[in-house]
């Protein structure tokens, strides 16, 4: 489970905060001054991104494609699997890039 500050800062917009349904064996960052931040693991992730009917090649491939779309570009993810897989989702689903430490529109 990623709790990297880049994942944490990644994970505290609206888009991903609202996603979040509080259930037992929820990942969480607290500070004092934002209060709770959840952290997606993967499975959750993949569930906001992806139809139950979808196979695991479709998943697979739409991800692969993604990665390999960023390379040599400056809105590059190189870190971990919950990082891409965020970075995924917010391009999939919001239009918006991870760059320069925060979302940003393409």
């Amino acid at each position: 489970m990623d709790k990297t500050k880049t994942y944490i800062k990644m994970c505290g917009c609206p888009e991903v905060q609202g996603q979040w349904k509080h259930k037992v064996g929820n990942w969480v960052h607290a500070e004092h001054k934002t209060g709770a931040i959840w952290l997606p693991r993967q499975d959750q992730i993949q569930e906001m991104i992806f139809d139950v009917d979808d196979g695991i090649q479709t998943i697979a491939t739409d991800i692969a494609e993604f990665s390999v779309s960023q390379i040599g570009s400056s809105i590059s993810i190189q870190g971990t699997m919950e990082q891409l897989l965020l970075a995924f989702y917010m391009h999939e689903k919001h239009n918006l890039f991870w760059e320069d430490d925060k979302w940003t529109k393409t």
